[in-house]
C-alpha cells in the first residue's frame, strides 16, 4: 500500500497485474455505443457529442463475473441473487418507482430475469394489501401517487402476492392504469 515493491524469492519485483487482468477488467467496459450529438451544446464544427459521447446499452454488457486483482470477483460485496430473502419486494427498504401507464419496466436490463421483455406480467394489487396502501398513499379512488416509494416496514402478503416470489411491475389502479416498478437491489448471479 505504501508503494514498496514486493519481491519474489529471487529478488525480482512481482507484477501487480498481467494481460489476463487487463482483459478481465476491460470486460467491465463493454456495452457502450455513441451518443447522439446535442444541438444545444456542440457547435456546427463538431460532428459528435463532446460532452457525453457514450451511453451504455444494457443488453450489450458482458454479464459474466470479472476477477479483481485479489483473486475474488468484482462485486463480491454484493449478495448472491439466490441468497435474497423471500418476498424481498415486501420487505423494509424495497423501492418502487412510478412508471405511470407504461407496461414496460424501465429501470432494469434484460438480464434482470429470464422473462421476455414483451411478455412482462403485471401484478394487480388488492386494495386490502399493505403494499397497495403504501403505493396508493391514500384511499382507493383517491390515491396520492409518489414518484419513488420506499417501504419503511416489512409487509405481510395478501392474495396473489403470497404466490409470487419476485416481480417487476405492480398495478395500483386500473382506470386509468397506474403502475409501479419494483427496483430490485443489486445481486450477483453465481455461474
Amino acid at each position: 500500500m505504501d508503494g514498496t515493491l514486493e519481491l519474489d524469492s529471487s529478488g525480482l519485483p512481482i507484477a501487480a497485474y498481467d494481460n489476463t487482468d487487463i482483459q478481465n477488467f476491460a470486460r467491465a467496459w463493454t456495452g457502450f455505443t455513441r451518443q447522439e450529438k446535442r444541438s444545444n451544446i456542440e457547435s456546427l464544427r463538431w460532428d459528435y457529442n463532446r460532452m457525453d459521447p457514450l451511453r451504455i446499452e444494457g443488453q450489450w454488457r458482458d454479464a459474466s463475473p470479472k476477477m479483481d486483482l485479489d483473486g475474488s470477483y468484482i462485486g463480491d460485496k454484493v449478495p448472491l441473487c439466490v441468497d435474497r430473502p423471500e418476498k424481498q419486494f415486501l420487505r423494509k427498504g424495497a423501492t418502487y418507482r412510478l412508471v405511470g401507464s407504461s407496461y414496460q419496466p424501465m429501470f432494469h436490463s434484460p438480464q434482470w430475469s429470464s422473462v421476455d421483455q414483451d411478455k412482462v406480467k403485471i401484478l394487480s394489487l388488492s386494495t386490502s394489501s399493505g403494499l397497495y396502501s403504501k403505493l396508493c398513499n391514500g384511499s382507493p379512488g383517491s390515491c396520492n401517487f409518489q414518484t419513488v416509494v420506499t417501504i419503511d416496514t416489512n409487509l405481510g402478503c395478501v392474495g396473489i402476492e403470497c404466490s409470487v416470489d419476485d416481480l417487476r411491475l405492480v398495478q395500483v389502479q386500473s382506470n386509468p392504469p397506474i403502475n409501479y416498478e419494483y427496483v430490485r437491489p443489486p445481486c450477483e448471479y453465481k455461474i
